[in-house]
């Protein structure tokens, strides 16, 4: 039997309105969507690591036969890939939502040279949680992405969708990881659907929710 859980995004949470809208959408198909929180140990001290350990410890709880199909959100989407890249085993499907790709290189474009200088200097950088205080986001977060693939290479049938009016991650990000999908020997199918959304995707959740369940039931 299969598992489904919503990874949510940087700065979000289990009680994200996205999160809450797919689960409630998936349990009219009698489907019980995880919604786990993943700012471990804390929202100012998470690496992408220690939410990758944070998933091995509730696929660990749920049983080591369990096997997952994944919704995951802009940085949630790129550690729902991450996950399945490093336990293929562990993961049957993924839907990504404007996945997170490529973060530790673009620092500088979100916040600015010196930004990110004055960050490393400090090593915080203050940051509005999904709670919405201000909390000291350590620098560790930058350091432990470089021990991470910014395309982390999947073996699994995926589905990307990507709103083509997203700044925060733009849209060719998502093509370039489908392009480098491409061109693997050993490809999966993985697929692209371009929407006239944001980044939040809140126009089109309906459609969102209709896409993962035609990809994840």
């Amino acid at each position: 039997m299969f598992r489904y859980a919503y990874i949510h995004g940087f700065a979000s949470g289990p009680l994200s309105a996205k999160g809450l809208y797919l689960r409630e959408s998936f349990a009219k198909e009698g489907i019980d969507l995880l919604l786990p929180d993943l700012n471990v140990p804390t929202f100012a001290t998470m690496t992408f690591s220690s939410i990758l350990n944070e998933l091995d410890r509730i696929h660990a709880r749920e049983g080591e036969g369990a096997v997952w199909r994944l919704i995951g959100s802009s940085l949630g989407g790129y550690i729902s890939a991450r996950w399945a890249c490093l336990h293929p085993d562990r993961v049957d499907r993924l839907v990504l939502l404007c996945p997170g790709l490529d973060l530790r290189s673009r620092w500088e474009e979100i916040l600015g040279v010196d930004e990110v200088r004055l960050w490393k200097l400090r090593g915080f950088h203050d940051v509005v949680d999904f709670r919405g205080e201000l909390q000291p986001l350590s620098w560790k977060i930058v350091e432990d992405a470089a021990n991470h693939p910014s395309y982390p290479e999947v073996r699994c049938p995926t589905r990307i969708i990507h709103g083509n009016l997203d700044t925060i991650v733009p849209l060719e990000y998502s093509r370039r990881y489908l392009e480098l999908n491409h061109a693997r020997s050993h490809r999966p199918v993985m697929e692209l659907l371009e929407v006239d959304d944001d980044h939040s995707l809140e126009n089109c959740r309906p459609l969102v929710a209709e896409l993962a369940k035609g990809w994840l039931i």
